[in-house]
């Protein structure tokens, strides 16, 4: 039994990554229709970055963390304004082939820039430290991920729910030409 509760635990713990992974790709797909093979892209992109300001720079960790949310934000931006929305009433085969080649550049720049060997980044919170919860063994990451992953969550549904630019981002999701009729901007949503 004691097995089946540890094993429970970790499942769920590492379960949570995906669900964040899981929930980045679902908004994305979900507003846009297209899946974006880039997010991978950008998500290294982001942690190199990040590696990068702790590693050779020295930045304390939570100047580090908010550097790399900036800089995720201006990529994510610098990538849709320069690249995405250039594209001349594109398909969706199209858009996919425009994420496909944005990928294959990000990748091609972070391994320029870095180099292609791995890379192991500092961190404040070793995956050896355990917390009992009795016979079953939790990691304070795994607890550190689970509780992200929660509070992102609920983060998301309240901005989705309560917000007005939540709303206008669903409203333009279900229906394009309803939502502009309605007064929502789409072209920005989008």
């Amino acid at each position: 039994m004691i097995d089946f509760l540890q094993m429970l635990v970790s499942g769920v713990a590492v379960g949570s990554s995906y669900a964040i992974m899981g929930l980045a790709i679902v908004i994305i797909y979900k507003t846009s229709e297209v899946p974006n093979f880039a997010q991978g892209g950008m998500a290294l992109a982001s942690s190199y970055f990040t590696f990068m300001i702790l590693d050779s720079y020295h930045f304390p960790y939570l100047i580090a963390f908010f550097a790399a949310f900036i800089f995720s934000m201006f990529l994510g931006f610098f990538l849709e304004f320069t690249i995405l929305r250039r594209a001349k009433e594109p398909s969706i085969l199209g858009m996919v082939v425009i994420t496909m080649g944005m990928e294959m550049m990000l990748l091609g720049f972070v391994s320029w820039k870095f180099g292609a060997d791995p890379k192991s980044m500092p961190f404040p919170i070793t995956p050896f430290d355990s917390i009992a919860l009795g016979n079953v063994f939790i990691s304070k990451l795994e607890l550190l991920t689970l509780a992200m992953a929660l509070v992102l969550m609920c983060v998301l549904f309240i901005f989705f729910r309560f917000t007005k630019l939540g709303l206008a981002m669903k409203a333009t999701q279900q229906n394009r030409i309803a939502a502009r009729l309605m007064g929502i901007r789409t072209n920005r949503i989008m």
